[in-house]
This record gives structure tokens, sequence and C-alpha cells, in this order.
């Protein structure tokens, strides 16, 4: 029996709109498994040596606000210690109308549930235990009802223990590996100059999963 460690980032927003909303959404996920664990110590040590050189980072560590010079080293603390990554990209412009119809919850339980169905058959076995970690959810407004979302789908992995968990982003160093990584995921699929990717995450990246092209 083992403990694995599946935390979750996601990207986008849930609306339609293509000229003021985002083109994709989607996830990625940081898994630690087989006794691996994210490595807090090191992560420690540099946001205090950060610190200490004047450079404050009171939120945590966040790859769209963090300096160039501040990717690097958190994309080297990546590769020591690598996770498994796997990323979903919704293209919502070639989404079914009556998906669209159904409203933004239905499609974050599409793509979450494309996602983690899989994943979590892949990097557990029945007597291992699953703790999905995933980001808060922003939009105040339905965090109670994406919280059972989360929920029901995971209640919907056959044969598996999952204890799903909702956590401040700036709380968890294992969710900042994971913005860190479905950034680079990100900037790789709209062809944008990816300067970690084939040194951090594509060694360990399992799937890059574009369901709808």
């Amino acid at each position: 029996m083992a403990d694995i460690y599946v935390f979750a980032d996601e990207t986008g927003d849930l609306g339609y709109n293509s000229e003021k909303g985002s083109k994709y959404f989607g996830f990625g996920t940081a898994a630690y498994t087989s006794g691996s664990y994210p490595n807090f110590t090191d992560a420690f040590k540099l946001r205090c040596g950060l610190e200490a050189s004047g450079i404050s980072i009171k939120e945590g560590f966040h790859a769209t606000n963090d300096r160039w010079a501040i990717r690097d080293k958190i994309f080297n603390l990546i590769t020591l210690e690598p996770p498994r990554f796997d990323f979903t990209f919704l293209n919502k412009e070639n989404a079914y109308p009556h998906v669209k119809a159904m409203g933004d919850l239905h499609l974050y339980g599409l793509a979450w549930g494309m996602h983690f169905r899989t994943i979590a058959q892949q990097v557990a076995s029945a007597e291992d235990v699953i703790y999905c970690i995933m980001g808060d959810i922003q939009t105040k407004a339905k965090k109670r009802e994406i919280e059972f979302v989360v929920k029901d789908i995971a209640e919907q992995v056959p044969d598996r223990k999952i204890v799903p968990i909702i956590w401040n982003s700036k709380s968890s160093w294992g969710l900042q590996v994971a913005d860190y990584g479905l950034w680079e995921a990100q900037r790789k699929l709209n062809n944008e100059k990816t300067e970690w990717w084939e040194s951090s995450i594509a060694p360990n990246h399992e799937s890059f999963f574009l369901p709808w092209k």
C-alpha cells in the first residue's frame, strides 16, 4: 500500500466567448508516486535565499508572475525531484452546441473527468490511496458547486481510494510545481518559447491530451 500525491492546476476560463476569454480550458497534474514526494525543503530554502537577496515571494511561486531568473531556479528544482506530468486541454471553439448549452460547470467536469479518471488508474493500484490536491477555486460563487463536481468524479473512479482536497495554491509547493508544468505546457501548445520543456517537463510527462483538437 502506498500514498500517491496528485497535485492539480487549471488554466483558462469557463466561458465560451473567444474574444474575451481563453481558447483552451484544461488541467495539468504533477503526480508523485512510488514513495516520491515534492521537495519542500529545497523549495523553502530557495524562497528564503531569494528573501535574503532582496526578492520577496510573499504569495508563493507562480509561473505567470515570477521573474525569468526565478523560473529558471524553479525548473531546476523540478528537474532534481521530478513528478509525473499529465496535461489535458479542451479547445472550447470545438465544443458541441449541446455541451456549450450545459454551462461552465459542465465544462469544468468534462475537462477534469477526462484528465483524472485515466491517470488515477495508471498511478495507483487498488491498495493505494490517492491524495488528489487541487488549487483553490478562484470563482467564489461557484466554489461549492465545483467542490461537488470534484468529489463526484473521484467517486466515479472504480477500485481506487481517492481523497479529494482543495487547498490554496500559495500553501503548497506541490501545487506550485503543477502550476509551473502547466504554464510551460500551455506555452508549447501555443507555439511560444519553451525554455524548460525539454529539460524539465518532457522527460517526465506521460500524456498531452487534446480530445477536441
